[in-house]
């Protein structure tokens, strides 16, 4: 699991946490808004597949927090989403996150 409770995207401080009942045996991981998390897997087949789910689940919330819609068009969505993560890797609280990933990618 990581070694951190939270991550900030934009101005929210998003906790991880493990995904319980049906949904932990659906998928491999889920961003809610409505509970302001990312949620996880407790295990992995391999620390590519959990990297990879969290850098999936974290476009979602970065999706979600800047305000992408479904009507956007591409380069709207690709400038939203790149403003999103620029932001996420560069605040200093998400560091034991991108180490983390770093790490489970390579």
């Amino acid at each position: 699991m990581m070694p951190f409770k939270s991550i900030r995207v934009g101005p929210f401080d998003l906790q991880v946490k493990l995904l319980s009942g049906e949904d932990r045996d659906k998928c491999l991981g889920m961003f809610s808004e409505t509970q302001m998390a990312i949620l996880m897997r407790e295990t992995y087949a391999t620390g590519q597949q959990e990297g990879e789910t969290f850098l999936h689940e974290l476009l979602h919330a970065i999706w979600c927090v800047f305000g992408c819609k479904p009507k956007d068009n591409e380069e709207r969505i690709i400038s939203q989403m790149s403003i999103g993560l620029a932001q996420v890797m560069c605040a200093k609280e998400n560091e034991p996150m991108l180490t983390w990933l770093r790490e489970k990618l390579s």
